[in-house]
């Protein structure tokens, strides 16, 4: 997926779930650090071959976030608005940089599963890929998947209120 598709999706899920400026701002920085990662694509068999290869292993992104949102909801932060950042900042900023760390790697997770759905990428053994191609990176397809989760979501949140 392009990098905007990434940040619509990843920002629009998290938002959804958490309803957390803070939480969707780091998770969409975060959605494009896999790619980030592995250097701009110069589109040789050399960087095909080895895309979506080590840096798009879900498992020590998932496994760090899931540790970091744990241990940050175990010093009392479990979410952050605009109301309580400044203050949670001046007495716990360890705990707020843990916190927005954990969506910050939920984001590069959410990116890996994304791109699952238009390549291959690596299964809880890193040698071994999965995926499944519904749509090409770039094309109309991936727009239109785009679109429809961000109306998924907006509808999620109308019938939610």
């Amino acid at each position: 997926m392009k990098w905007v598709s990434h940040k619509i999706i990843t920002g629009a899920t998290i938002y959804t779930l958490t309803g957390d400026v803070f939480a969707t701002i780091a998770s969409m920085a975060g959605s494009v650090i896999p790619d980030v990662l592995e250097g701009m694509p110069d589109n040789t068999p050399n960087w095909r071959k080895y895309h979506r290869g080590l840096t798009h292993w879900f498992v020590p992104y998932l496994s760090f976030a899931i540790i970091l949102l744990i241990a940050a909801k175990a010093r009392g932060i479990s979410a952050i608005n605009t109301k309580n950042f400044v203050i949670a900042l001046m007495h716990h900023t360890p705990t707020v940089m843990m916190y927005c760390a954990s969506f910050f790697l939920f984001g590069c997770s959410m990116h890996i599963f994304q791109d699952y759905f238009c390549g291959k990428v690596p299964s809880l053994n890193p040698k071994h890929r999965i995926g499944c191609r519904l749509f090409h990176v770039g094309s109309q397809v991936e727009y239109v998947v785009t679109l429809s989760a961000v109306v998924l979501f907006v509808l999620i949140m109308l019938i939610r209120r």
